[in-house]
C-alpha cells in the first residue's frame, strides 16, 4: 500500500476516534436516580417559581386562543362580556366530576399520592380583591395521609382572556370565565409542587 493510502486510512481512524470522544462527551449517560425516588421540590425554590409562572402564561395564552376562535365567522364574544358578579361563589364540581374527585396524582418517594377536593368557595370583592378557601385530602397508596385547608388571597383584573386572579401570598394565578350570571368556570392549580395539574372548577351561587 502506498503512502497516500496509509495516510487516508490513518485520517479515517483518527476521525472515527474523535467522533467517538465527541459523542461520549456531549451525550449524558443514563440517570442513576429512579424518577419514583425523586424528592418533592421546595415550592419556594426559584426554579420552581419560574416553572409556575411559565405554566400560568401557557394557561392564559391557551384561553386567549380559544376565545379568538369562532367557526361561525362572526366576531368572537369576549370572555368578559358577561360581568363577574361580586360576592361568594361555591365550588360545585372539579373537572366535570362531583366533589370528592381526584385533582392530582403524583409519585412521592416510591408511593403514589392522590389529592381530592372536598369543597371550596371563592369570594369576589368589588375593590378588585378576592379570598378563596378550599379543602383537600391527600392519600398515600389510598390511605389518608393528611387533610389540608388552602387559604388564598389576592387581586383580580379584567383581561382579553378573561378575569385573571393573582395571589399575593404564593406563586399562583388562575383564570375565571363566567358562564352566565349564576355560574363561573375556573382554570386553577389546586396543589402546589413543580408543574401541578390545572383543575377546571365550576362555581355557583348555591352550595352543591
Amino acid at each position: 500500500m502506498g503512502v497516500t493510502g496509509r495516510t487516508a486510512r490513518g485520517a479515517e481512524t483518527r476521525g472515527a476516534a474523535n467522533r467517538h470522544r465527541f459523542m461520549r462527551g456531549s451525550i449524558p449517560g443514563p440517570s442513576t436516580t429512579h424518577p419514583s425516588r425523586a424528592l418533592p421540590r421546595d415550592p419556594w425554590d426559584p426554579s420552581m417559581r419560574l416553572h409556575a409562572f411559565k405554566r400560568i402564561a401557557v394557561v392564559l395564552a391557551s384561553a386567549a386562543t380559544i376565545a379568538s376562535c369562532d367557526d361561525s365567522g362572526l366576531a368572537p364574544v369576549p370572555p368578559t362580556s358577561i360581568p363577574l358578579g361580586s360576592g361568594q361563589w361555591f365550588l360545585n364540581t372539579v373537572n366535570d366530576s362531583v366533589l370528592g374527585s381526584t385533582v392530582s396524582t403524583r409519585i412521592v418517594g416510591v408511593a403514589q399520592e392522590r389529592s381530592v377536593a372536598d369543597s371550596g368557595w371563592l369570594s369576589v370583592n368589588v375593590d378588585g380583591s378576592y379570598e378563596q378557601r378550599y379543602w383537600l385530602r391527600h392519600f398515600i397508596t389510598n390511605v389518608l395521609d393528611r387533610s389540608e385547608t388552602v387559604i388564598d388571597v389576592g387581586t383580580w383584573t379584567t383581561t382579553d382572556s378573561g378575569y385573571v386572579f393573582t395571589s399575593t401570598v404564593r406563586t399562583r394565578a388562575f383564570l375565571v370565565l363566567p358562564v352566565d350570571l349564576s355560574n363561573i368556570r375556573t382554570e386553577e392549580p389546586m396543589v402546589f409542587y413543580q408543574d401541578p395539574p390545572v383543575t377546571e372548577g365550576l362555581y355557583r351561587r348555591t352550595r352543591p
